[in-house]
């Protein structure tokens, strides 16, 4: 990641950046087709995106990119899930150990994909990089906000009210 904002190759990088996310839809999609999910590949899963996701923003934090704070939501927003998972698993809509709200999963599906279109942005249209960088953040920790807001009034209601 940090050669894709400092060397000439940059593209290399950008194409790599792709094939791990492209890999990473495969084999999400053929576990279900051939089902052959697991809960550990879930969490590996998880655990993988969410690494690829807060490598990548500390290096854009490094870089002077982003602020050190956007790792930190990508952090608190992946330990809220986990934690807050192991209870609202026991909903009636909720089918597996996780508990997935949508704007929690936009949000962190948009995380995996800001390293790749900085890169595309600063390779191809570099002059707007700052305005996508705000753009990005902005919309990801408003959608964290939403997601946060969502889960933790479930939790309370599952916990408190139930």
């Amino acid at each position: 990641m940090y050669a894709l904002f400092t060397h000439e190759k940059s593209i290399v990088i950008l194409i790599l950046f792709a094939i791990i996310l492209l890999t990473d839809l495969v084999d999400g999609y053929l576990a279900r087709k051939w089902k052959v999910e697991s809960d550990l590949g879930a969490r590996l899963d998880i655990f993988g995106d969410s690494l690829l996701a807060i490598l990548s923003a500390l290096v854009l934090v490094y870089l002077n990119i982003i602020s050190f704070l956007y790792p930190l939501i990508i952090l608190y927003k992946l330990f809220e899930f986990l934690l807050s998972s192991k209870y609202l698993k026991d909903l009636p809509s909720s089918k597996n150990f996780l508990y997935f709200d949508i704007m929690g999963k936009n949000a962190g599906i948009l995380s995996m994909f800001v390293p790749g279109i900085l890169a595309f942005v600063y390779i191809f249209i570099p002059i707007y990089l700052i305005l996508v960088v705000n753009v990005l953040l902005v919309l990801i920790t408003l959608m964290a906000i939403v997601s946060s807001v969502s889960r933790l009034y479930r939790l309370f209601k599952q916990l408190f009210f139930l």
